[in-house]
C-alpha cells in the first residue's frame, strides 16, 4: 500500500438488504429494545429501538495473519449450538479451512441496556480479529445523485439567522394598576 489516498467512488451505493437466511433470532426479556439476527456465522441484523427498524445490516468479522486475511462470512465454515431448543444464547464456532485458526463467539443481549454483547475468543498463531459493520441504510437514507448536487448547492452558500422575535413584554407582579395614577413624589427631597 502507497497510503495514499483512497479512490473516489464510480457510483453511489445501491441499497441492498441482507440475506433472508436466518439461523437465529435473539431478543432479551426485559427492558432492551435491541433484537438480533444471525446467519452464515455472522449477524445478519440488529434491530433498535423496535422489531421494524434495522440499525445494522449485518456485522461480522475479518481475521487477519501475516500475509493474509479472510471475511468469515465468506469462509463459510462454522457451527452454531445452543444449550437447550429454544434458549437462545448461541455460541458460533468459526474453524479456517486454508488458515489455522478459531473463533468462537458467543452473543447476548442485554436484558437491562439497549445492548448487543459479544464474548468472542480467538486461537491460532499471530492472528487477530477486526469488525466489519455494514450500517443499514434505509429508503429514506438513499439519495439520487441530483438531488445531492441540489444539497450541495444549498449548503455552499453563507446561511443567515433567522431575525429573533421581540422580547416578550415584562409585566409587574401584584395587583392591576389599570386606571391608577403613577405615584407622585415631593419634590426637593
Amino acid at each position: 500500500m502507497d497510503g495514499g489516498p483512497a479512490p473516489a467512488p464510480s457510483a453511489q451505493a445501491v441499497p441492498s438488504w441482507t440475506s433472508g437466511a436466518k439461523d437465529l433470532v435473539m431478543t432479551a426479556l426485559g427492558s432492551s429494545r435491541v433484537w438480533a439476527t444471525t446467519g452464515q456465522g455472522i449477524f445478519t441484523e440488529i434491530y433498535w429501538p423496535a422489531v421494524d427498524q434495522p440499525q445494522v445490516k449485518d456485522l461480522g468479522f475479518l481475521i487477519g495473519g501475516t500475509g493474509w486475511w479472510q471475511e468469515i462470512r465468506r469462509a463459510g465454515h462454522y457451527t452454531l449450538s445452543t444449550p437447550e431448543p429454544g434458549l437462545m444464547l448461541p455460541t458460533i464456532v468459526h474453524a479456517g479451512k486454508n488458515q489455522a485458526y478459531q473463533l468462537t463467539l458467543r452473543p447476548v443481549v442485554d436484558p437491562d441496556h439497549d445492548a448487543l454483547l459479544i464474548e468472542y475468543e480467538l486461537a491460532g498463531e499471530g492472528v487477530r480479529l477486526y469488525p466489519l459493520l455494514a450500517p443499514h441504510l434505509g429508503v429514506g437514507q438513499i439519495t439520487p445523485e441530483p438531488q445531492w448536487a441540489a444539497a450541495r448547492s444549498r449548503t455552499a452558500q453563507p446561511r443567515r439567522a433567522p431575525p429573533r422575535p421581540p422580547p416578550p413584554a415584562r409585566r409587574r407582579a401584584g395587583p392591576s394598576r389599570a386606571g391608577r395614577r403613577p405615584p407622585r413624589f415631593p419634590s426637593g427631597a
